[in-house]
């Protein structure tokens, strides 16, 4: 992904990748809003002709009824070609945003949650497909509509053309604000409703702390206080609704009753047979709806331009750089794979001061080293940076010799398994819960890892269809859960593995069989665990993150600092 690319540039490549559909839908979409007049100018040959008692009924009336298909051919054509180019450039958006998305560094995750990225990938794209669609093209379409019926009236009579023509900006004046304050009522009205369901939601999720604490009074008065505000903005947002057709049907009553009043006086010149009369009136009742929809779509439009700038600054924000995509990994791996820092410091785009600094430690092969420190130290930090994830601020930290952060991610779980706190499962079967769906990773990799962990017999002899049944967390112990993440971990049968914390949330027994195992499965790896509880500090090394850097400490400093309960 380039980042200089922007929605319109994606958007403009979208259409010329195949402009046929477009090119088709301008052409379509002009000959649409000219034929909405047909009906008008067949009906006023139907009753000024046909209805004069000569043989031209027939034909009137054909011409009437195919003026109607035509328009509906045309709106139909329009109608398909423009869902079809919007959903084409809609999918191009999204995958375009996915690729920006997957090309970020780790540290653009930290600020930006889940919530936000996919507010920019599905809400942001559907308000500029809408601003495409219904926006920019529904305008100009409307724009042609209101131009073709004021010609027609013009053709009609003048001083009728100029009359209507005269009025149609005050109307659309009239349109505009009655449109501006409904969609602000129902926008406000939008935000109650929501903060109601985060309230119930909220609400329904910590009901037994409300019920212990004694708090339901509390917890009522609160959301009956949303209600009120819910109710009022409810109130305001029918109001608008309510009121918005009969004013307009009213202004639209008027002008054909003023253009009726001054064609049977014949004033101002304005004399209309009765088919040019009835003409007319249909041409003004039809000029109300794009009217109408320019005013949804000004609206709809400051949306679409408020998600394009959105969008246009995740696509401005800087990319991950490039990966050693040349690493040769059989070489990497037919050596002593060793963890080297010189000078290494880190500090978050936006944090007022660096997590650590200068720091120089090396983690030789076959190493056992605990990383202590305190709560927010960075403990967590550094382990990002020992799986690449986060770029150094300053210093280096490299792997055998390469920068751990230019490793291409499909070279990782052959250098290194993480286990993290908890197992976080993906859609499918037990054996793509160790694969995760990787086609490469052989069904007997998968049974030695989980044998590894003393889960291979249990699956085998306790779950019907064995590796190949679908995943279900019911059928696994927390502990067990444990375990199989610890298998996703090994099953490329990497040098180094990292273990953050992986009995925190486990019971004293089920901690003493998960030490035990790991034990057992760890053995002849490089190991590195934010945890004292896996290896005698007296046997391992210990590396202490605080105070602003990371050095080596013994077993004796070591012992003093968590017998102070630090």
């Amino acid at each position: 992904m380039n980042g200089n690319e922007h929605v319109a540039s994606l958007i403009a490549k979208s259409i010329l990748r195949k402009p046929l559909p477009a090119l088709v839908l301008i052409v379509v979409s002009i000959l649409s809003a000219l034929s909405a007049v047909l009906p008008s100018y067949a009906l006023r040959f139907l009753l000024d002709e046909g209805l004069s008692g000569d043989q031209s009924l027939p034909l009137a009336s054909t011409l009437y009824f195919l003026s109607f298909v035509l328009y509906a051919l045309f709106n139909f054509a329009q109608s398909y070609l423009l869902v079809f180019l919007g959903e084409r450039i809609s999918k191009d958006l999204r995958l375009s945003l996915m690729r920006k998305l997957s090309s970020m560094p780790a540290t653009y995750y930290v600020h930006n949650g889940a919530g936000y990225m996919t507010s920019r990938v599905m809400d942001d794209v559907y308000s500029i497909m809408t601003l495409f669609t219904d926006g920019i093209f529904g305008m100009a379409v409307d724009v042609v509509s209101i131009v073709s019926i004021s010609i027609s009236l013009f053709v009609f009579s003048w001083p009728l053309g100029l009359l209507v023509t005269s009025l149609v900006p005050l109307v659309f004046l009239l349109i505009r604000v009655l449109r501006k304050r409904m969609f602000k009522s129902q926008k406000e009205n939008r935000k109650f409703i929501n903060r109601e369901s985060d309230f119930v939601s909220e609400s329904l999720t910590n009901a037994r702390t409300v019920k212990n604490l004694a708090k339901e009074g509390y917890v009522g008065g609160k959301y009956a206080a949303l209600l009120k505000g819910s109710y009022k903005a409810m109130q305001r947002s029918y109001f608008y609704d309510s009121i918005f057709s009969p004013i307009v049907q009213l202004v639209k009553s008027l002008v054909i009753a003023a253009i009726v009043l001054l064609a049977v006086k014949d004033t101002a010149g304005i004399f209309l047979s009765i088919g040019t009369l009835a003409a007319a009136i249909d041409l003004v009742t039809n000029i109300f709806t794009p009217l109408e929809d320019l005013g949804t779509e000004l609206e709809g439009m400051q949306e679409g331009n408020a998600a394009v700038k959105r969008c246009d600054e995740l696509f401005s924000s800087p990319s991950d750089i490039r990966k050693d995509e040349d690493l040769d990994l059989t070489s990497l791996l037919s050596k002593p794979v060793y963890i080297e820092a010189k000078g290494l410091g880190f500090a978050y785009p936006d944090g007022d001061q660096p997590v650590f600094g200068n720091a120089d430690f090396v983690i030789h092969a076959g190493d056992n080293v605990i990383v202590t420190g305190r709560t927010g130290a960075g403990k967590t930090t550094l382990f990002k940076l020992l799986l690449g994830l986060y770029k150094p601020s300053k210093g280096s930290l490299r792997l055998a010799g390469i920068p751990m952060y230019s490793i291409p991610d499909r070279y990782k779980r052959n250098l290194f398994g993480y286990v993290a706190q908890g197992f976080s499962p993906i859609g499918g079967t037990i054996a793509d819960q160790v694969s995760l769906c990787d086609k490469g990773i052989e069904i007997s990799a998968i049974r030695k890892a989980m044998a590894e962990v003393g889960l291979d017999s249990y699956v085998m002899d306790q779950i019907p269809g064995g590796y190949a049944a679908p995943f279900k967390a019911s059928q696994f112990s927390r502990g067990q859960l444990q375990l199989l993440s610890a298998a996703r971990a090994l099953v490329m049968d990497p040098p180094l593995v990292l273990l953050d914390e992986i009995s925190a949330n486990l019971d004293s027994v089920t901690e003493k069989t998960i030490v035990k195992t790991m034990g057992q499965a760890l053995k002849g790896r490089t190991v590195v665990t934010i945890s004292h509880r896996y290896f005698d500090p007296s046997k391992s090394r210990i590396l202490f993150v605080g105070d602003g850097t990371i050095r080596e400490i013994g077993s004796g400093e070591y012992d003093s600092y968590f017998a102070k309960g630090d």
